[in-house]
């Protein structure tokens, strides 16, 4: 569906970062 599927703290730093830096990039990295 396109959707992220994020956890309680993806949600946080998502957040926190949505707009400073890249979705796909901070995705990536809680994702490892």
């Amino acid at each position: 569906d396109g959707k992220l599927d994020f956890g309680t703290w993806e949600r946080i730093f998502y957040g926190e970062f949505d707009g400073r830096r890249r979705k796909r990039a901070l995705v990536k990295i809680i994702g490892e």
